[in-house]
């Protein structure tokens, strides 16, 4: 034991010398993107050209926002029908699809057209997933969208800085649950870049019917201040919609989000959190 001790120090000068090494770093990094492509391939799941391999390796192995995939998997169950809003290249779409099984049903909306055509691709081999190309929002029609530069997720029908303004369909949840005969929702996932306060006003009429209605959204203060939305606000008609919040926790675990301390919370100051809403 004693040997191994002197010994170690001098190989950690090694490594460290090795990390340095340009030359091992882009073979490393060549490497690892090679294996994550081909894994990649063989599961027929395909990326953005903008993702490095780590953000790839995080979704292969199902650790993109590890808590929020575990709650997934506790909440969802066959036979379900899910809605994915912000359905971008098809991680939860995919993992929506494997577990509600051939009697279930997802519909997943993606307004941006190119993350729309992965969608496809990963998608398709699912039967039980129902694509659309349109926003959610709270109104019908043509409606100006931010698709953001030298990103795929952040686009936004929200103003934002360092992009593009397209124009792309738009409908409401409650038009389109009536368009497609839609009787009963059980899971909605909604991740929409401060969009959600638009998407709730056109689920108006789905929260004041269901009695019984899970919704795991992104809440990001910065995002809604964008859109002119106040977050404790948008947090307290949540409630009046006739919602529990709860925040998530590792290991999929869940606390009720009391409204009068949330100001404190370090993620409602810099960043953003996944909320469960319950009926």
């Amino acid at each position: 034991m004693a040997q191994t001790i002197e010994i170690l120090p001098g190989a950690k000068k090694i490594y460290k010398k090795f990390l340095q090494n340009k030359f091992f770093d882009k073979l490393t990094h060549g490497l690892l993107n090679l294996f994550v492509n081909t894994w990649s391939n063989l599961k027929g799941f395909y990326f953005p050209e903008k993702f490095s391999w780590d953000w790839k390796l995080e979704m292969l192995s199902q650790k993109y926002e590890e808590d929020t995939t575990n709650l997934f998997k506790k909440i969802i169950q066959p036979n379900m029908t899910v809605i994915d809003i912000g359905g971008h290249i098809g991680y939860y779409t995919t993992l929506f699809a494997k577990i509600v099984g051939n009697n279930g049903k997802v519909y997943a909306f993606e307004a941006d057209n190119d993350n729309f055509k992965l969608l496809e691709k990963n998608t398709g081999k699912y039967k039980n997933v129902i694509l659309t190309n349109k926003a959610i929002s709270d109104k019908t029609g043509e409606i100006s969208f931010f698709k953001i530069n030298n990103s795929t997720g952040c686009h936004s029908i929200i103003k934002s800085e360092n992009s593009q303004i397209i124009t792309v369909p738009a409908t409401t949840l409650d038009e389109f649950a009536k368009q497609n005969n839609i009787e009963k929702i059980d899971v909605i996932k909604i991740d929409i870049e401060g969009g959600e306060p638009f998407a709730f006003k056109g689920m108006k009429e789905l929260f004041s019917k269901s009695k019984s209605l899970t919704v795991v959204m992104e809440f990001s203060p910065e995002a809604l201040k964008k859109a002119d939305v106040n977050p404790l606000e948008f947090l307290q008609e949540i409630k009046d919609y006739g919602f529990a919040i709860l925040q998530i926790f590792p290991d999929a675990q869940t606390k009720f989000l009391e409204l009068n301390n949330i100001e404190n919370l370090e993620w409602y100051r810099t960043g953003y959190a996944n909320l469960l809403l319950k009926k």
